[in-house]
């Protein structure tokens, strides 16, 4: 099997792990793809992820769409997303990553990815807000009932 069809077929098994809430197998295939594959593969799940997203939840192909975000505090008022509580940035960093993905904008991508790389909990914690973004929407599409 080629590098390639190996991490297709991981990615393919998280979102399946992922929708199912299964949340040990989920972290044991990202654990499997960074150690197979490191950076580059992880960097794929996160578009693949991405790409999911922009599909099945914007309703667009990427680059057809524009996606922007906005973070709001508990008052309402917006709030500078790197101002973000500790506890919200994982879903920011995942947030921003699919706005510009959706947006075909490679470069910030790039940069969002490897800039995380840096705060290696951080890191993990903004792929795993994006498995769990992916998650949502392939839930809605699905609908609960329909999955075993």
């Amino acid at each position: 099997m080629s590098d390639i069809q190996g991490l297709a077929e991981e990615v393919q098994a998280l979102l399946g792990a992922a929708v199912d809430r299964d949340y040990q197998a989920a972290t044991d295939l990202v654990v499997r793809i960074a150690d197979q594959h490191g950076a580059q593969g992880v960097y794929g799940l996160c578009c693949a992820l991405a790409q999911m997203v922009t599909t099945f939840g914007f309703g667009v192909k990427r680059g057809q769409g524009f996606a922007g975000i906005a973070v709001t505090g508990p008052d309402g008022r917006p709030v500078n997303p790197d101002a973000a509580p500790a506890e919200a940035r994982p879903k920011v960093w995942a947030t921003r990553f699919v706005a510009a993905y959706t947006n075909d904008d490679s470069a910030t991508t790039v940069a969002l990815f490897e800039t995380s790389l840096a705060d290696p909990d951080g890191h993990i914690a903004g792929v795993a807000a994006l498995i769990g973004m992916a998650a949502d929407v392939l839930r809605s599409k699905i609908g609960e009932g329909n999955r075993a």
